[in-house]
This record gives structure tokens, C-alpha cells and sequence, in this order.
């Protein structure tokens, strides 16, 4: 699981930053494929990345959100904070109630985490 909450809000980020979205569900050191399930939870300031209109990477996302072990997921919460409808979000990406509960839920039932970040 990836939980993104700053890191790639800032659109001026989203374009000149690297992402590790294109490698969900793949491992490139061993060069294989793997079977994992991978969720990207994304809350707070995060929420530009996941909006139609806003995100750079709305591509990268539209085509791995059609794989069967890559989920996009967006707090509600953090929705109804911006004043943002659902309709708005990339075509794929479901909701949660709370981001970081879900991340909570995730990890106690045994998904690992790995929480994206900028220098």
C-alpha cells in the first residue's frame, strides 16, 4: 500500500518529480511481475493528483487503476473538505471513508506500507 498526503499535491511536483506510479506492480531490481495487490491511498493535499483537472498524472493512473491488483483510493474526508464531488476524480479511482483509517485497516491486515515523499 502508498499513501500519498503532500508529496505530489503540488502540480509544479507532479511534473518535474519522478513517480514510482509507472513500477506499481512491478518489482524492476528482479525484473519479475508480481501477483501483490497494491492500494495508493490518497488524502490531504494530495487530492490535485487525483482530480481530472488538475493531475499531471491522471494517465498514469486511468491505466494502471485497469489492472486487477492496482487500486486508487481517495478519503472522502478530505472530498468534503475541498468541496469536491466524486464525479470529479479520475476515471477509477474509488473512495474511502478516511484515508488514513484505511491505511490502519490495511496494515492490520497484513499489507505492508511504503508512504511517498519528496526531498
Amino acid at each position: 500500500m502508498f499513501s500519498t498526503s503532500n508529496s505530489l499535491s503540488d502540480v509544479s511536483l507532479q511534473k518535474t518529480r519522478p513517480t514510482s506510479l509507472p513500477n506499481v506492480g512491478f518489482c524492476p531490481r528482479s525484473k519479475i511481475k508480481t501477483d501483490s495487490k497494491f492500494e495508493v491511498v490518497m488524502y490531504s493535499n494530495s487530492l490535485e493528483m487525483a482530480l481530472d483537472s488538475t493531475s499531471t498524472v491522471k494517465e498514469d493512473i486511468f491505466q494502471l487503476a485497469q489492472k486487477n491488483n492496482v487500486s486508487f483510493v481517495v478519503c472522502e474526508g478530505t472530498l468534503k473538505r475541498h468541496k469536491i464531488k466524486k464525479s470529479k476524480l479520475i476515471k477509477g479511482i474509488q473512495t474511502v471513508p478516511d484515508g488514513i483509517l484505511q491505511i490502519i485497516k490495511r496494515q492490520q491486515s497484513g499489507w505492508g506500507y511504503i508512504k511517498e515523499a519528496h526531498q
